[in-house]
């Protein structure tokens, strides 16, 4: 499951996406590195992140069902974290909802 306020997104990426209604949850994440590890490492994986000037935070935990993929919004409800067709940037350079190519 993963909590949706602690993944960093960009104030202009956020900015964009809001334009055109698209979610940046759904985009391809360039540069950015997921890192899987048991709970007891965590705090030492930070640190040693921040040390190297790296930003990072926990956004999430493994659940014991493998077939469920949650996300927990803001206001504290679970939705289902779809797993997309493809980089949700196609659909802003698509035109349909005010596309670059428009």
């Amino acid at each position: 499951e993963v909590w949706r306020d602690k993944i960093a997104v960009e104030t202009v990426t956020t900015k964009i996406c809001d334009h055109f209604k698209i979610d940046p949850l759904q985009l391809i994440g360039s540069g950015a590195l997921l890192i899987a590890a048991k709970a007891e490492r965590a705090a030492e994986i930070l640190c040693s992140l921040q040390r190297q000037q790296i930003p990072a935070s926990i956004i999430g935990n493994f659940i014991n069902d493998s077939t469920r993929r949650t996300v927990i919004n803001r206001n504290g409800r679970t939705t289902e974290l779809p797993r997309p067709i493809s980089d949700h940037l196609w659909l802003a350079l698509e035109g349909d909802e005010g596309g670059i190519y428009a």
